[in-house]
């Protein structure tokens, strides 16, 4: 256990855990810019591998590879399936991240993005003011940081067709307003640095306190969580579509070219 299972948006992801598919659980999954908020947790599966750049992330998840998602270092054919859980929108050039996934993977992938077809002020204010204006995105606004990469929908699926990738699901992705507020008032007070830092130390216990802490967060766990299915049960998406969550498989034609 760790911080990450005390926060909301945890919680929501915890909740989110039927969009994997249940054929993924029998097969090798990479996860690219896995970050804080990774997967590795809800899929329990011994061929799980988070790739990211923060190598800081390796003492959390046992099959850990640092590298720069632009240059995957994985020979063709080597997972199953694969996940870019709001990633691509980061990269200068996702179509180069694509086509090497569709190269690295036998069978798909799910990519989760966010999209410019409509999104809440409230996510990204100042991209959604440059939408309206007809002006191009920039890298910042209070979720908007590192949004490099942003294109309506039929872009990204024009993105995915070229690197061999049919569309099995599209399904569209909102943002719950405590999430929201919580992701806003935890970046006010913490850096992306410092909260790796607190994460990765409750692995890290001393002998004295090996017991203490995840006895102490279990404790505020069992508090905090009937709080959060009310606020699940109730609701509160801020409103429009942050994005959208697919579901892709390869394509015949290229599904044993390696």
């Amino acid at each position: 256990m760790d911080i990450r299972d005390i926060t909301f948006s945890y919680y929501l992801k915890n909740k989110q855990k039927k969009y994997l598919p249940a054929d993924w659980m029998n097969g090798s999954i990479l996860e690219i810019g896995a970050g804080l908020d990774n997967y590795s947790s809800l899929v329990h599966n011994k061929n799980y591998t988070a790739c990211d750049m923060d190598i800081t992330l390796g003492a959390s998840i046992k099959r850990f590879v640092q590298a720069d998602i632009s240059f995957l270092p994985f020979k063709p054919g080597t997972f199953d399936w694969f996940i870019a859980n709001s990633i691509l929108e980061h990269v200068p050039d996702p179509q180069s991240v694509l086509n090497q996934l569709a190269l690295i993977v036998r069978e798909g992938g799910l990519v989760s993005i966010p999209v410019l077809d409509s999104f809440p002020f409230l996510y990204d204010p100042v991209n959604w003011i440059l939408k309206k204006l007809n002006r191009n995105p920039v890298n910042f606004g209070i979720h908007g940081f590192g949004h490099i990469s942003m294109h309506y929908r039929t872009k990204w699926e024009e993105m995915f067709d070229q690197a061999g990738f049919v569309t099995i699901k599209a399904i569209p992705s909102r943002i719950n307003l405590f999430a929201a507020l919580e992701f806003f008032i935890i970046s006010l007070f913490l850096s992306h640095k410092e909260y790796t830092l607190l994460m990765n130390s409750l692995h890290g216990f001393s002998s004295k306190n090996k017991q203490f802490a995840p006895r102490l967060l279990g404790f505020i766990k069992m508090v905090v969580r009937p709080f959060y299915y009310l606020l699940y049960k109730a609701g509160f998406d801020l409103k429009g579509s942050i994005g959208y969550m697919y579901y892709l498989k390869k394509s015949s034609n290229l599904k044993n070219n390696y």
